[in-house]
C-alpha cells in the first residue's frame, strides 16, 4: 500500500516560537492501553473486558465525563468483530458504521503495516480543526484482538480539561491492567473427553470450495473447561454450513497418541 501519515508533537511554546496558528493545535487529552488474556482462557470469546476497561480509562484520563462527549471515531477495523466487540463495550450504536470512522475503515481506506491508526489520526485532525472544541476518539487493537489502545482528543486546550495539572501526564496502564490480570478465565482442557457446548466454529476450505476441516471451540459440559476439537467429515462440516451451529452438542475425544481432539455430533447422519 503506497500510503504516509505523519504528526508532528512539539510544546505550545515551540508551536507559538515558530508562528503555528492555535486555530491547528491539537491536545491529546486522555490515553489507555490494555491487555486481554489468551483467547481461550476469555470468559466469553465474543466480549471484551480489556476493551471495555480501555474505555473508562481513557474516559477517565480525558476528564470529560464520558463517552457522550465523543463527536468523531475511527474505531480500528481489521474485521467485523473488532468493531462491533468495541462499539459494544463503549457503549456505541454499532449499526450505523459510517458514524465508527472517518476513513471509510481499514479494509477500504487500506494502511501499511500497522499504520492505519495513524491515518484513523490524521483523519481526526481535520475534522477537529473544522469543528473546535469537539472531541475525538481513536482506538487501535493488535495480536489476537487482545491489545487494545486509546485515545482522545481536541482543540480545547489540555489545562481546560485538567485544570491542576502542572503538565501532560498519563496514569500508568499498569494500575488498572491487574484487574483484568486479577480477573475471571476459563481452564483448558489438554485431553478433552466427552459431552461438550459448542461457543464458535469455523469451516477451513482448500481449494475451490473444498472443505477441508471444520474447527469448534467449546466448553466442556461437566468441567466446563475449553476445548478445541476438529473434524474432517466432509457431511458434518456441510451441516456446519447449512445451519447454526453455535450451541451445538458434540462428542469429544483424543488421541492419546497424537494428542488430536475431534468431535462428532448425532445430527451427521440428519438429512441436509
Amino acid at each position: 500500500v503506497d500510503q504516509s501519515a505523519s504528526v508532528i508533537i512539539m510544546s505550545e511554546a515551540e508551536a507559538m516560537r515558530r508562528g503555528i496558528s492555535k486555530s491547528k493545535w491539537i491536545y491529546l487529552h486522555g490515553c489507555a492501553d490494555t491487555i486481554e488474556k489468551m483467547t481461550l482462557r476469555r470468559p466469553q470469546l465474543h466480549r471484551s473486558p480489556a476493551m471495555r476497561i480501555m474505555g473508562r480509562e481513557v474516559a477517565k484520563a480525558s476528564n470529560i465525563g464520558s463517552m457522550d462527549m465523543i463527536k468523531y471515531k475511527d474505531i480500528y477495523s481489521c474485521f467485523p468483530i473488532a468493531v462491533s466487540v468495541v462499539a459494544r463495550e463503549l457503549g456505541f450504536d454499532p449499526k450505523d458504521g459510517t458514524k465508527l470512522t472517518l476513513t471509510g475503515g481499514l479494509p477500504y481506506h487500506g494502511g501499511p503495516g500497522s499504520n492505519y491508526s495513524l491515518h484513523g489520526l490524521v483523519a481526526l485532525a481535520s475534522k477537529l480543526r473544522a469543528d473546535p472544541g469537539s472531541y475525538g476518539l481513536i482506538t487501535a487493537n493488535g495480536g489476537y484482538f487482545n491489545k487494545h489502545s486509546a485515545g482522545i482528543y481536541s482543540t480545547t486546550p489540555y489545562h481546560i480539561t485538567h485544570p491542576n495539572a502542572v503538565k501532560w501526564s498519563r496514569m500508568n496502564p499498569k494500575s488498572y491492567q491487574c484487574e483484568l490480570d486479577n480477573g475471571p478465565e476459563v481452564k483448558l482442557s489438554n485431553c478433552p473427553e466427552g459431552l461438550g457446548t459448542v461457543e464458535t466454529y469455523t469451516v477451513v476450505h482448500k481449494g475451490k470450495g473444498n472443505e477441508y476441516r471444520g474447527i469448534v471451540i467449546g466448553k466442556l459440559n461437566e468441567s466446563q473447561e475449553r476445548f478445541v476439537a476438529t473434524s474432517n467429515d466432509t457431511k458434518l462440516m456441510r451441516i456446519m454450513k447449512s445451519r447454526e451451529f453455535l450451541g451445538q452438542q458434540v462428542n469429544v475425544s483424543t488421541d492419546n497418541h497424537t494428542g488430536i481432539s475431534t468431535f462428532r455430533t448425532n445430527i451427521v447422519n440428519s438429512s441436509l
